[in-house]
């Protein structure tokens, strides 16, 4: 299992890869890994951050969900950057619901988390931090 950090607002969380679920996608945010950049809320799914960075994009997407849950880690093949999921939700574009595949789980008490990511949707745009942890 590969893991990596999340620094956010104050905030280390330690996250794992699901590579035996989605081994394509898995492998390319490994690749890309640090990444930086700016969170927003992404109201009209339910409570999720979107992470705006650019990641190398799989042939095929993997392992999707149409529900997701708080800790899930979901990345969007032509909507690229990744999302994490602090309460309900449900992908949806400007269609309706939208299959995503799941590609992390963050790990770990959750509490602070929800509660910081939660004030995106007031205060405006946070930085975030990935950086790889151990192979």
């Amino acid at each position: 299992m590969r893991t990596f950090q999340v620094e956010y607002e104050g905030l280390n969380l330690r996250a794992e890869l699901l590579d035996t679920q989605a081994p394509k996608i898995c492998q390319a945010i490994w690749d890309a890994l640090p990444l930086e950049g700016q969170v927003t809320n992404t109201v009209w799914s339910g409570d999720m951050l979107r992470l705006w960075v650019t990641i190398p994009e799989p042939p095929e997407p993997e392992n999707l969900s149409v529900l997701q849950k708080p800790g899930d880690i979901i990345f969007l093949p032509g909507w690229n950057g990744l999302r994490f999921i602090y309460g309900p939700a449900q992908m949806r574009g400007p269609r309706g619901p939208h299959p995503a595949p799941r590609v992390g789980r963050l790990i770990g008490d959750l509490g602070d988390f929800m509660k910081i990511a939660k004030r995106v949707e007031w205060e405006g745009a946070k930085h975030m931090r990935l950086t790889r942890g151990q192979a």
